[in-house]
């Protein structure tokens, strides 16, 4: 009896470890839905300016899309504020997409640890305003300034692909890093890790909409000051995701 009973034990353990291993098999075999991700950057105002470049155009290419799901440039804490605050604080752009697409619109941004689930203050921008002025007068940079008007003239003119492009990336990279260098050790300090910190933070919220999202078509919808860190971040962070390029 003894050796009966542990012939039926050896053949249930080797009968569980097939089926584990099948079912090992048949998950692995299964691919994981991809999610299809779309980033697209606004040039906010300077959209009323640049006729190859206007609002409607940015509405047509996230329509054409066909989002599941939309993430914008606006704070999670935000979303949902009455129509006076949002077009206070926000771009016309983002105000517009976020009543568009209530139901499916989430927020990506994120400003200062001390604004973190409160209302954003009257001023903020102002004040915000003034710091990059006296910033700008304290640094005395032909080569920052001749660079920053390369770029405001590419806003002015250029179609979304370009703006989006390998170019632009990479001049907008280049302002950034002198802006970096030139802030680095100085009172303005604060300014460079502030946008780095909100460049990780737009990051993780959009990594995690788009986990939340298997298999389904996002579209996120940031500053195009935020656009080449926030694609540089999913090219090497996301998984399972397909990257979307413009033309689509």
């Amino acid at each position: 009896m003894l050796r009966t009973a542990r012939r039926g034990i050896l053949g249930a353990l080797c009968l569980l470890t097939a089926l584990c291993v099948g079912w090992a098999k048949a998950n692995a075999s299964v691919p994981k839905p991809s999610t299809e991700v779309l980033v697209l950057g606004t040039i906010e105002e300077l959209h009323n300016f640049n006729p190859q470049y206007r609002y409607h155009q940015l509405f047509q290419l996230i329509a054409s899309f066909r989002p599941d799901v939309i993430g914008l440039g606006i704070r999670p804490e935000d979303l949902g504020q009455p129509l006076s605050y949002l077009q206070q604080h926000y771009s016309e752009a983002m105000v517009k997409l976020a009543l568009q697409y209530a139901p499916r619109a989430v927020g990506l941004d994120w400003l200062d640890p001390v604004l973190e689930g409160v209302l954003i203050p009257d001023d903020y921008h102002e004040r915000r305003q003034a710091y990059w002025l006296l910033m700008e007068e304290e640094y005395d940079s032909p080569e920052l300034m001749a660079l920053q008007q390369e770029l405001l003239q590419m806003r002015l003119t250029q179609p979304p692909e370009v703006l989006m492009g390998a170019e632009f990336q990479i001049l907008q990279l280049a302002e950034r890093f002198r802006l970096d260098s030139l802030r680095r050790h100085s009172r303005f300090e604060y300014l460079a890790t502030h946008q780095h910190r909100r460049d990780r933070h737009i990051l993780v919220n959009s990594l995690q909409l788009i986990k939340s999202a298997p298999g389904r078509r996002v579209v996120l919808v940031v500053g195009l000051d935020e656009y080449s860190t926030l694609l540089r971040g999913l090219q090497r962070f996301g998984q399972d995701i397909e990257l979307l390029q413009l033309p689509l």
